[in-house]
């Protein structure tokens, strides 16, 4: 029984995470939103929603680090996703997926995804 409890719990971060990994970015279909590790739960304090339905999202340094410890990231990353990016996400809580360098895209983007409740999108 204790085998079985131990298997579980070491299962139970990987499968919780794997989500992630169906989705697609919206500014690149061809391209996942997790790689493994470039995912995490945010405070809804970090996700401001606004008049538009786009989401202002605020995340320090540190809980940058925490989703991505591979991230680059040197500062705080506010970014402004529009409403058509905003994924729904199935646990009902707020998610953000880092990239591990800034995009060279135009917008030089530090969040490949973002999932807000579905009865928030």
């Amino acid at each position: 029984m204790k085998r079985l409890l131990v298997l579980l719990l070491m299962s139970t971060p990987a499968s919780a995470h794997s989500w992630y990994t169906a989705e697609k970015q919206e500014v690149n279909p061809y391209a996942e939103c997790c790689t493994g590790t470039d995912c995490r739960m945010i405070p809804r304090e970090m996700a401001q929603e606004q008049d538009d339905g786009s989401y202002r999202v605020i995340i320090p340094v540190a809980y940058a680090k925490l989703i991505n410890p591979q991230s680059s990231v040197w500062t705080t990353v506010e970014e402004t996703i529009p409403f058509k990016e905003v994924k729904p996400s199935p646990d009902g809580q707020y998610h953000a997926c880092l990239y591990k360098t800034q995009s060279m895209g135009p917008t030089k983007r530090w969040l490949r995804c973002f999932f807000a409740p579905p009865n928030a999108i």
